[in-house]
């Protein structure tokens, strides 16, 4: 124990030099050392190894990744409505907000930013109130270690038309991303969310990511997460719904890795409404997990699942939740005939149907067909 209180004493030194160099206020430091004393007294120094985000953010050297950048930054910003937010690695690098957006209030930023210009909205709300750090040991790494991330709040009766665009891109060379979603929605208010988790490398970096939203009362929010990360990636999903708020978490995941989608919900008003669509395509010799839970005896709740899975290959191992609504289809890896390929298209064009956001549902049709042009340049899905 003695080597791991001289760890834990040099990390805590390091986190704090780290956050106060980073411009943090102080209950966010006080929260991070926290995290880390509780990974320590749960005996998880060894988990803070090099392969592990153990620095925060720092200036980027992006040179040789101008395509990259050019790519994100430009793509689908052809109008002035479109809201976007591009961060590579640990580094952003295009923040997109109307004006007109800006100006009614709205707040679009980095994590960073927000707790250090909205710390009203953040303080309260971040990595207590909707996910407890002492939930596990992953809570507690992503406290202390968190190195990006997006902040968005709805004020009151606000209805946003275009999406909300997060595109979380690991590349070469960059550290292990732990990054941190925290969304709030005032009451009456609306909005879909996309989030695209992306990795442009051959053996990239493991990512985990934490998304928060408090939906209070008669709001309406669609959170789609689009996973086509070559590497692990762990993505835990909660949102607490007060009276007859909604929201819509739809899900692609696509993995050749090992992963995670954890979604819940806390329900705390009456007549609340759940729906959880998912596509998943899992390849290569990996196992991927999906959890949902939604928690709350209220009146007049309404809870909805429906997921669509194909397994190619028999060295996958995929784990859905078990329901009338959830089928899985296996496909030998040799085996991807034109049949096959029908098979496929049957299998989640009622997952597309299953989406009333338009912008969501052509996005996870356009991540399916990507995917599946790896094994066949065709697109196989015609909706």
């Amino acid at each position: 124990m003695k080597n791991g209180l001289q760890n834990y004493h040099q990390l805590e030194s390091e986190l704090k030099l780290a956050a106060e160099e980073h411009g943090e206020p102080h209950w966010l430091v006080e929260r991070r050392l926290s995290a880390l004393k509780k990974l320590i007294q749960n005996r998880e120094i060894s988990l803070l190894s090099a392969n592990l985000a153990t620095k925060l953010p720092k200036k980027a050297d992006f040179s040789q990744q101008q395509e990259l950048i050019k790519q994100y930054t430009e793509k689908n910003l052809t109008t002035k409505k479109c809201l976007k937010f591009v961060q590579i690695g640990q580094t952003v690098v295009a923040i997109n907000l109307p004006d007109e957006l800006e100006e009614k209030g709205v707040i679009f930023t980095d994590i960073f930013t927000a707790f250090r210009e909205h710390p009203r909205f953040t303080q309260n709300n971040f990595m207590g109130k909707i996910i407890s750090t002492t939930e596990n040991w992953l809570t507690n790494y992503q406290l202390a270690w968190f190195n990006s991330g997006v902040f968005i709040y709805l004020p009151h009766e606000m209805h946003i038309k275009h999406p909300f665009e997060i595109y979380t891109i690991q590349s070469a060379g960059q550290r292990p991303l732990v990054n941190q979603i925290l969304v709030i929605a005032e009451p009456g208010s609306s909005c879909s969310i996309i989030h695209h988790v992306v990795s442009k490398d051959n053996n990239p970096q493991q990512l985990s990511s934490i998304v928060e939203i408090n939906a209070k009362a008669n709001s309406k929010i669609d959170f789609a997460t689009v996973a086509t990360s070559d590497g692990s990636y762990y993505i835990k999903r909660r949102a607490i719904l007060n009276r007859n708020a909604a929201i819509n978490w739809t899900t692609g995941m696509f993995s050749k890795r090992n992963s995670l989608i954890d979604t819940s919900c806390r329900l705390i008003g009456s007549d609340t409404i759940v729906n959880q669509i998912l596509a998943m395509l899992a390849t290569g010799q990996q196992q991927s997990t999906i959890i949902n839970q939604v928690d709350g005896l209220v009146d007049k709740a309404k809870t909805h699942e429906f997921m669509r899975g194909v397994q190619i290959g028999s060295a996958s191992k995929v784990r859905l939740p078990s329901n009338e609504n959830t089928k899985l289809k296996k496909v030998a890896a040799g085996d991807l005939s034109e049949k096959s390929y029908t098979d496929i298209a049957e299998c989640y064009l009622p997952v597309l149907q299953q989406i009333a956001d338009e912008d969501v549902r052509k996005t996870l049709k356009q991540a399916l067909n990507e995917q599946l042009n790896e094994f066949k340049n065709k697109e196989v899905l015609k909706l």
